[in-house]
């Protein structure tokens, strides 16, 4: 079994954001949030792909499956320890960020 995990680096006037799994970042600002950070998951990519449509994702059974997750052993045998995606925020005046 594995975990998911987001991690968000702040200084003065960026933020590096990089996570793994399904935990979602969000940006804040002006009363407006914005998912910032894409599921790593079987439905996402098959809706990102045009496979399922989002509305059949929210319901599809295998709709929390991870196809990136750290602590699971690939088909080498090897633990996966990559994060598999970053996102890097230059304008951070007036934002808020948050994760779920």
């Amino acid at each position: 079994m594995g975990t998911t995990l987001l991690i968000a680096f702040k200084d003065d006037h960026k933020v590096v954001i990089e996570h793994v799994g399904d935990s979602r970042a969000y940006v804040i600002r002006k009363g407006q949030i914005e998912q910032v950070t894409e599921d790593h998951t079987f439905v996402f990519q098959w809706s990102k792909e045009g496979l399922i449509t989002p509305e059949e994702a929210r319901t599809h059974n295998p709709r929390h499956g991870l196809t990136a997750a750290l602590g699971v052993r690939g088909r080498s045998g090897h633990s996966d320890s990559a994060v598999a995606g970053e996102y890097l925020f230059t304008d951070v005046l007036g934002r808020s960020y948050g994760n779920c």
